[in-house]
């Protein structure tokens, strides 16, 4: 039970982009790199950068963006969930003002959602590219799972 209980809570922690302890933790092998310069060339260049670093294969960007699609849809599924029934039950039971702290945590959840978006759109775009050029293109809000 216990194994189970410690398995759930880690594939939730990862959910919400925490790191695993196994990969991050004091045990895990350091990696010497060299910073990404960031003034240096276009968002593509520090993509490419980037992946050179970390030493990314083209599978694993592709697991990467599955990745963060999947956990975008997830967790705006969370945030209808919150908005509706959690905000509904609160009001009915309680009063409006703990129906505020349900939409407050569908908010938290569309945050989370518009990180992995953000990420899975970087991923299929080739290029890093800051938040306010994400928002402002409407078609990359959701992203498609295979790409």
């Amino acid at each position: 039970m216990a194994r189970c209980l410690r398995r759930v809570g880690a594939a939730v922690w990862r959910l919400f982009d925490g790191r695993s302890l196994a990969r991050h933790g004091p045990l895990a092998r350091r990696r010497s790199w060299a910073p990404i310069d960031a003034a240096a060339g276009d968002a593509a260049h520090r993509f490419r950068a980037a992946v050179c670093q970390y030493g990314l294969t083209e599978a694993d960007l592709r697991r990467r963006h599955r990745y963060e699609a999947v956990r975008c849809y997830v967790l705006l599924g969370g945030a209808l969930f919150a908005a509706s029934f959690g905000a509904t039950s609160a009001y009915l039971t309680f009063g409006g003002a703990r129906a505020i702290l349900a939409i407050l945590l569908a908010l938290w959840f569309v945050a989370g959602a518009a990180g992995g978006a953000l990420r899975a759109w970087q991923i299929r775009q080739r290029r890093l590219c800051a938040f306010g050029e994400w928002a402002k293109t409407p078609a990359a809000w959701l992203p498609p799972f295979f790409s």
